[in-house]
């Protein structure tokens, strides 16, 4: 995927939420890890919700494995459920992406549309 000319979102970064997207939407839904992964993206999704270009969306996402660790441990502080939680992070900034992108909101406990894993790989 190409960046946005003028945004700064370097090409790398932008694959990374786009592969975590695609794995996000091909996953088995219904399981309670999934819900649980659900609640920590929409968690870090919410302090997102001011962030509105995907440059600053970018810079955001430069300093947020602590901010983004923090939320994971207060939701569920016995449970190391998740396997890889960059991947859980970058599930969320993607989502947050494709809604400053298409202006559509997006939801981890919804079914997400399935143009999101296949636009994701292009």
């Amino acid at each position: 995927m190409s960046h946005v000319e003028g945004e700064g979102v370097s090409t790398e970064m932008r694959q990374r939420w786009s592969e975590a997207l695609w794995r996000y939407v091909h996953a088995p839904r219904l399981t309670d890890q999934r819900a649980r992964q659900a609640d920590v993206i929409e968690a870090i999704k919410q302090q997102l919700n001011t962030v509105e270009s995907t440059s600053l969306l970018w810079r955001h996402y430069q300093s947020s494995a602590a901010m983004c660790e923090q939320i994971t441990t207060a939701l569920y502080p016995e449970e190391p459920f998740l396997a890889d939680p960059h991947r859980t992070r970058d599930v969320a900034y993607g989502l947050r992406y494709v809604e400053i992108v298409t202006g559509r909101r997006m939801s981890a406990f919804d079914g997400l549309p399935s143009w999101i894993g296949e636009w994701a790989v292009l």
